[in-house]
């Protein structure tokens, strides 16, 4: 006969058994590990606002945009109900140690079953609030968001509302706790759950409906003293990550638009009281931004707002009173497309490093460099196009004129850009009107020393003629005209010059020209290109491409094709990539490092960035790829969705830690680094970035000593 002594042992071990199966195959542990692998990388502040929950939290990807100002994390993991916050509460919650917390949950605990009842959801949502108010106390507010209506639980809507009347009834007696009725403000005015608010499961939300969401949140968050800043147009307020002191949006210089389209940029207007600067200003007039190949969403800009309207910057600066150097970054695109508000572009983890960081916009497209002889007459200075880049040049006196009142150096300043980006520092170099605005420059993946069939190089009356081409195009008889055009029809038409132009006032000449004469604005340089940077379309064939090369470099194809053979169909395949990298990219950097090293006295650091990012799948494998190291240089791998290893957390320290130093001092090095030596033309040294970090010899000496004389 069993014991009773046996029975319990038997049901103690059937109990734990069970617990240990439960914890062994949980339902949400991979959504947890992912919780886990983020804050590795992100490393989040204390002190944020933490919204945690089920699925209309983690369906709300873009929730900061929603609040702006308001640092956010976002801990919804999609149909957690009260029982798995509870269990989860230290991996989900209590690690955050946020200044506020908005909890939605309760909605997947009734839907599980019709046995679970309202006062079982009060009980749940008891116990959790216990567990909060234990481990963090009660100084900090937590806010219960209702269980709100929906289409396909209407059945349920009478269990919803009372498991709402009851946790808002015990809500009133509990210190610092909020009950946030989102549930009526999504029903019509016959009581009915508003259906246009959903997407096609009528269950989730769409953007109509978190708009719902954010009128009602808005009034409840936590409201934290704002930076303030005077600048010389007006005072800004921004809002706080951490220690950094954040303002977005701020205008540079005065909107170009209505008779200012295709004028150099004119001062802002100053503003009376306080503009508030808490998020970005509208990026320029472009397409649609679209992910693409290996540029997915993280790359590109926002997809609103987009406008004429787009001459601002923003500024990130830790609250120190120390004067601090000063990171001005130009962002890529091809002179067609970008914007500051991509998310690589974030430069919260830049002024952690004590480096002010400042991102700007400029106008783009035939917006940004449409040439034309009425312009040119009515211009002061007896030119046109280039308003882009004059645009950069408003920005970089901007900087120099305010960023004091940031707590940066103005006479700390480098310049860095990639791609598109990278071309405008080198003709930034050479600018007359850029000297002394800044002491250093960074070019990644590009530059304008040579010409090529992608920036050919066009004088003033050449680009006049293609802007003349382009008004007979859109039918206009003037610039008025043209002035009048709106601007979605206009970027409809994908016409127009779309590049710098040598037009005798921001650029006097050739930037090849300009630095053979050693008339550059000499600055310490950093530069260099990525291993799979490349802009050819699929590979033809050994044979087809051996008959290209053979056309297009004539006598000189042998030699050619010593670098970039044709044995096979494979081997052709990878010489068509690597001299779609070389021809663009880097003989243009090459070029210029060996001409800055010729005529100028500042040093030139090089550098080859091969590390192939990490990839899901086939799909997503890119290699190095072009705009690849961004997210490493800004230390902000945080920002791109990608299986990210321990070796790539560390790359991006040390790369992070290289362009502070060189921002800092001018020179990349530092104790702990590998040494990184500076370029001169007899070694031709430079850094391979890697899984490992090792300088040598540059390994594509030879063909790209032998491409700089076939342009």
């Amino acid at each position: 006969m069993i014991s009773k002594k046996m029975i319990c042992l038997l049901l103690v071990t059937t109990l734990i058994s069970t617990v240990m199966s439960a914890q062994t195959n949980l339902p949400f542990q991979k959504e947890i590990d992912a919780f886990a692998k983020a804050d590795s990388i992100y490393q989040p502040d204390a002190g944020n606002i933490l919204f945690v929950g089920s699925s209309s939290f983690n369906y709300w990807k873009d929730v900061q945009d929603y609040f702006p100002g308001h640092p956010i994390i976002n801990r919804g993991f999609g149909g957690s109900s009260l029982t798995d916050l509870i269990y989860y509460a230290k991996q989900t919650i209590l690690k955050y140690k946020p200044s506020q917390i908005y909890i939605y949950c309760g909605e997947n605990d009734i839907a599980a079953s019709d046995t679970v009842t309202p006062q079982m959801v009060l009980v749940r949502f008891q116990k959790l609030l216990q567990i909060i108010r234990t481990n963090l106390g009660y100084t900090i507010p937590v806010d219960y968001v209702s269980i709100k209506p929906s289409v396909a639980r209407w059945s349920m809507e009478s269990r919803i509302v009372e498991a709402n009347k009851l946790i808002k009834t015990y809500i009133t007696a509990q210190k610092n706790t909020y009950f946030i009725d989102i549930h009526h403000a999504m029903l019509n005015e016959h009581g009915a759950v508003i259906k246009d608010i959903f997407v096609a499961d009528s269950l989730h939300m769409n953007a109509k409906g978190y708009t719902i969401w954010q009128k009602v949140l808005t009034p409840t968050m936590i409201k934290t003293k704002s930076p303030i800043v005077q600048t010389k147009w007006g005072k800004i307020a921004g809002y706080k990550e951490g220690d950094i002191n954040v303002f977005k949006g701020i205008p540079f210089a005065a909107a170009p638009i209505g008779n200012l389209r295709w004028k150099a940029p004119q001062p802002a207007q100053p503003w009376m009281g306080i503009k508030e600067c808490i998020r970005f200003g509208p990026s320029p007039v472009q397409g649609e931004p679209i992910p693409f190949m290996c540029w997915s969403k993280e790359y590109l800009i926002p997809k609103a707002p987009i406008s004429e309207d787009c001459l601002y910057l923003n500024v990130w600066s830790k609250s120190t009173t120390k004067k601090k150097p000063v990171l001005v970054y130009i962002y890529g695109g091809g002179f067609r497309s970008g914007g500051a508000g991509c998310a690589i572009y974030d430069g919260k983890a830049v002024a952690e490093k004590e480096v002010v960081f400042v991102s700007i916009n400029y106008r783009v497209g035939v917006f940004g460099f449409l040439a034309h002889p009425e312009l040119t007459k009515e211009s002061s200075y007896g030119a046109s196009g280039n308003y882009a880049l004059l645009d950069m040049i408003a920005a970089l006196q901007w900087v120099k004129q305010n960023i004091a009142a940031f707590g940066g150096d103005p006479n700390q300043v480098t310049i860095a850009g990639q791609s598109a980006g990278a071309f405008a520092v080198n003709h930034l170099c050479a600018s007359p009107l850029a000297k002394s605005l800044f002491r250093g420059a960074i070019a990644q993946s590009g530059g304008s020393v040579l010409p090529s069939a992608l920036r050919p190089g066009l004088n003033l009356q050449q680009a006049e003629k293609l802007g003349e081409q382009f008004a007979n195009a859109m039918h206009a008889t003037s610039i008025a005209d043209l002035r009048e055009i709106p601007a979605d029809e206009i970027l409809k038409s994908n016409t127009g010059l779309s590049s710098p132009i040598e037009d005798g006032y921001v650029l006097p000449n050739t930037i090849a020209e300009i630095y053979a004469q050693g008339k550059q604005n000499d600055v310490t340089l950093m530069l260099g290109w990525n291993e799979d940077d490349r802009v050819s379309g699929p590979p033809v064939d050994a044979k087809q491409y051996k008959e290209q090369i053979e056309k297009k470099y004539g006598k000189a194809a042998p030699q050619v094709l010593e670098f970039y053979p044709a044995t096979n169909d494979a081997v052709a395949a990878q010489s068509q990539a690597d001299l779609s990298r070389d021809e663009t990219f880097a003989v243009q950097g090459y070029a210029w490092a060996n001409v800055q090293n010729r005529t100028g006295k500042s040093k030139v650091f090089v550098y080859n960035f091969n590390r192939k990012l990490p990839a899901y799948n086939q799909a997503t494998d890119f290699g190095a790829f072009h705009t690849g190291e961004v997210a490493y240089v800004f230390d902000n791998l945080k920002t791109v969705d990608r299986p990210w290893q321990k070796i790539d957390q560390s790359l991006a320290k040390q790369m992070s830690t290289y362009w502070v130093n060189f921002v800092k001092t001018g020179n990349p090095n530092a104790s702990g680094l590998i040494t990184w030596p500076s370029f001169d033309q007899k070694a031709q040294k430079v850094l391979i970035m890697d899984q490992k970090l090792e300088a040598k010899i540059l390994p594509t000496k030879g063909a790209l000593s032998l491409l700089t004389t076939l342009f």
